[in-house]
C-alpha cells in the first residue's frame, strides 16, 4: 500500500515583502507560478486535493485545478499556516515577539500558535493521511512553515532540522509513503518554474537586447 503525496507551497502573494497583509491573494508572479505548477500536474492522476483555507492557497488551487481531472477537493484549516492570533499584521506580531523575550518558535500569541502547536497539528494531519489515503495520490496546497514541519514529522526529525531547508513559492515536494514509511522523496523542486510556461517565450540565445527597457 503506497501513498503518493505532493506538497505545493502557494505562489508569491501580494505585498509579500511588506508583511502588511495577512490573507492576501497572489501577485502576478504568483499567478504565473501557480499556472506552471498546474502544467506539472497535467499528466498526473490526483485522487484528492487538500487545500488551506487561506486566500493565497485557494487562489493557487484555482490555477492548478484546470490541469487535474476530477479530483476530490477538501478545504481545511488543518493545513493553514501558523496563526499569529490577535495581531492584524506582522509588524504588530514582531513588536510583541520582541517584548516577550522569546524565540519566534517559542512565542504563542494570544489566540495563535507557536511552532510546537503547528508541529502537533502537522503530526495529527499526517496520521490522518496515512490512515485514510494509504493507497491514494494526494496533493496538498498550503504553506511553508506547516509543510516544513510536516516533512520533519514524516522523517521523525527534530524541529531544529528546519534550519537546513526551505520551501520556495510554488515549489513541489514529493513523497512515496509505503506502509507509513517514506521510501522515496524530493523536496523543494522548482524545475517546473524554469521549464514550463503558460505563454510563448521569446528565445534569446545571446541574451536580452541591452537596448530594451
Amino acid at each position: 500500500m503506497t501513498m503518493k503525496l505532493y506538497l505545493v507551497r502557494h505562489g508569491e502573494k501580494i505585498s509579500q515583502n511588506s508583511g502588511r497583509t495577512l490573507n492576501a491573494g497572489l501577485s502576478n508572479t504568483g499567478i504565473e507560478q501557480a499556472k506552471r505548477a498546474g502544467l506539472f500536474f497535467k499528466d498526473k492522476k490526483i485522487d484528492f486535493i487538500y487545500c488551506s483555507k487561506l486566500e493565497r492557497a485557494r487562489e493557487t488551487l484555482e490555477y492548478i485545478k484546470p490541469f487535474i481531472v476530477d479530483p476530490k477537493i477538501i478545504f481545511t484549516q488543518e493545513i493553514n499556516e501558523r496563526s499569529i492570533g490577535k495581531f492584524r499584521n506582522h509588524e504588530e506580531y514582531k513588536e510583541a515577539l520582541k517584548l516577550s523575550g522569546l524565540k519566534d518558535y517559542q512565542f504563542r500569541p494570544e489566540n495563535g500558535e507557536n511552532y510546537f502547536d503547528v508541529e502537533k497539528r502537522a503530526q495529527s494531519f499526517l496520521e490522518s493521511l496515512k490512515r485514510e489515503h494509504s493507497n491514494d495520490t494526494v496533493l496538498l496546497i498550503g504553506h511553508g512553515i506547516f509543510f516544513r514541519l510536516l516533512i520533519l514529522r514524516m522523517f521523525q526529525l527534530h524541529m531544529k532540522e528546519m534550519a537546513y531547508f526551505n520551501l520556495e513559492n510554488c515549489s513541489i515536494s514529493y513523497f512515496e509513503v509505503d506502509n507509513g514509511k517514506v521510501r522515496d522523496s524530493r523536496v523543494n523542486d522548482c524545475t517546473h518554474l524554469l521549464t514550463l510556461s503558460s505563454y510563448n517565450r521569446e528565445v534569446c540565445a545571446e541574451g536580452t537586447d541591452k537596448e530594451q527597457d
